[in-house]
């Protein structure tokens, strides 16, 4: 319970603009008087003490840390970071959109094309992390939009409140809300809440996530690939959105 107060108080807080010190050391306070810490209080701290850059090192240092927790399990020993394309992985990943239609394979592969993608391993972007990160976007249904990285944030958090979720949802917020923070090609904005039915889509994310009855978001995907999307629903016990993202 204690954990909860700070996170939706660190949520609150990402959620103002401007950022000021006065907000940043209330949460510190009440983080400090309810035992609760985390990266979100360096990385806000570094950010109004010293900028982004400095903030988006801590944050760097924080990720590196949960990378592998975050990452397919089948992948993460031979695909966590690449110097060069990995064109295996690449052909491997592409070959799931010759699976049935309905498949949760095939639609990783739609999701990617749909959004204009690069398939993991066709580049040097973190590839195991990748096709976790997006197997997840596509069983959830939000998508790679700034109001749907938040929702997926919120959703995967809900249903597993872990130290690698929470650092997922501070990173959605910083990113797509506070504007804090550059990861990779990913560049920040502000306000992305402040859109029409973005709220909405996070509210109805947290009560989406707590409904399910077993946590995915670092499950083996790829052994799921082959599944219907509506089994992996089932199995999981996903509820529908209210509205369709897609």
């Amino acid at each position: 319970m204690r954990r909860r107060v700070v996170e939706l108080m660190v949520t609150l807080e990402l959620c103002r603009h401007p950022q000021t010190p006065a907000q940043v050391a209330r949460v510190e306070e009440y983080s400090g008087a309810l035992g609760v810490g985390g990266p979100h209080l360096e990385i806000t701290r570094r950010f109004i003490d010293e900028g982004a850059e400095r903030a988006t090192e801590d944050y760097d240092r924080f990720y590196a840390e949960v990378l592998p927790q975050l990452s397919e399990p089948s992948l993460r020993d031979r695909y966590l970071t690449l110097e060069a394309p990995a064109p295996a992985l690449a052909a491997r990943l592409a070959a799931l959109g010759d699976l049935p239609e309905g498949t949760l394979g095939r639609a990783y592969v739609e999701f990617y094309r749909r959004n204009g993608l690069t398939l993991p391993g066709a580049d040097t972007h973190f590839p195991a992390h990748y096709v976790s990160h997006d197997m997840n976007h596509v069983i959830a249904g939000y998508e790679p939009t700034g109001p749907g990285e938040i929702a997926l944030g919120a959703f995967t958090l809900a249903m597993n409140d872990n130290d690698a979720s929470w650092l997922q949802f501070v990173t959605n917020l910083v990113i797509h809300e506070a504007g804090l923070l550059k990861h990779g090609a990913i560049m920040p904005k502000a306000s992305t809440l402040q859109r029409p039915g973005a709220t909405r889509l996070l509210g109805e994310a947290l009560a989406r996530g707590a409904q399910c009855s077993s946590d995915f978001s670092q499950a083996e995907h790829l052994a799921m690939a082959e599944w219907t999307l509506a089994d992996v629903h089932s199995h999981y016990n996903v509820v529908p959105l209210a509205h369709p993202v897609v």
